[in-house]
């Protein structure tokens, strides 16, 4: 079963098209496209998408996270170990901060400035197009 097939039926799936629960918002579907299109079609739209999910403040922190750990993986695979050290250095940042806030443990934080890498820039008409459809897509 290929990539497309497999990731189409849990889609369908997970938005209640297929018989499904339907539980995965939209945000989360959009996401689960973005990181399918990033591997499969090696796409900078979709990196681009999933990188504004992660720095977006709006973003539920469990999207946010994913989004994250999602971006580790893609830039992991296309071999950029820049972007996927970068991400990882904000990953960390984010959960010691997580960490402080919920218990004052006095362990060393890292860098409080690190953050994600940009991603290869997309001109944004190609990422705007490329978000309404993941979007529309659900």
């Amino acid at each position: 079963m290929s990539l497309e097939s497999a990731s189409g039926r849990a889609f369908s799936t997970f938005s209640g098209d297929g018989g499904g629960t339907g539980a995965v918002s939209a945000s989360e579907l959009t996401l689960l496209r973005a990181f399918r299109d990033a591997l499969a079609t090696r796409s900078t739209e979709a990196v681009a998408g999933r990188h504004l999910l992660a720095v977006e403040g709006s973003t539920n922190p469990l999207l946010k996270h994913t989004a994250m750990v999602a971006l580790f993986y893609v830039y992991r695979a296309r071999r950029d170990l820049d972007r996927a050290r970068r991400t990882a250095d904000a990953i960390w940042a984010e959960a010691d901060a997580a960490r402080h806030h919920l218990q004052a443990m006095g362990g060393r934080p890292l860098n409080r400035d690190a953050a994600l890498p940009s991603p290869v820039p997309v001109r944004e008409t190609r990422l705007a197009a490329y978000l309404k459809k993941a979007v529309s897509a659900s």
